[in-house]
């Protein structure tokens, strides 16, 4: 720990509750893409050090309120912190050793999915999906969640939150652009010998 405050190699000397979890933490875990990640807890996130003065003789009533928010199975002795008291970054260094140790490991969540904190797993989240918030799809396209084994028509986004499905007299990411079906092999066998002409309220063919 004494290397961690010093700033010496944090990433290897400082609390990593991933590491400690070992690599076969997120191995079982349903609906994770078997990644550790970390969660800061909502009441220690609204502590900094920054705030402290730079002549600080001793720990703050900030300091204190924050230290004792930490659970007591992750929470460092106070005295451990009034050493570095005077001293500005290894009081910083201090703290962010104290809240890496007091992170909540989780396993990260596929798409469409989120973690319960509850129930310690991923679950899945309506919301997560732009089709919970209403429909983002134009002229009767319907919005479905996206398949991750097939390409995605929104080439531009990594993990797209939803997909288009289009009416046959429309195509695009979001069913923006008018097509007509009469000009594909469809249109001129089911019509001949009459006329085929595009139908985009024939949400089955989209002609007639």
């Amino acid at each position: 720990m004494a290397l961690c405050v010093r700033g010496i190699d944090k990433h290897l000397n400082c609390p990593d509750v991933c590491r400690a979890r070992g690599p076969k933490f997120c191995e079982k875990a349903v609906y994770s893409i078997k990644i550790c990640g970390t969660i800061t807890p909502t009441e220690l996130a609204r502590y900094s050090p920054e705030k402290e003065p730079d002549n600080a003789t001793r720990l703050s009533d900030a300091f204190k309120k924050w230290h004792a928010a930490i659970p007591m199975s992750t929470r460092f002795p106070l005295d451990f912190f009034e050493q570095f008291v005077a001293n500005k970054t290894l009081h910083k260094n201090a703290y962010e050793a104290q809240l890496q140790a007091a992170q909540i490991p989780f396993c990260l969540c596929q798409q469409s999915f989120k973690y319960d904190l509850v129930l310690k797993a991923c679950v899945e989240d309506a919301g997560e999906s732009a089709c919970g918030a209403g429909n983002p799809c134009m002229n009767g396209g319907e919005c479905t969640k996206p398949d991750p084994s097939k390409p995605t028509k929104l080439k531009a986004v990594a993990n797209p939150l939803f997909e288009c499905k289009c009416p046959p007299a429309f195509a695009g990411a979001l069913c923006e652009n008018e097509v007509n079906p009469c000009l594909k092999d469809d249109g001129i066998k089911f019509c001949a010998p009459f006329r085929c002409a595009r139908a985009p309220e024939n949400l089955y063919k989209g002609f007639r």
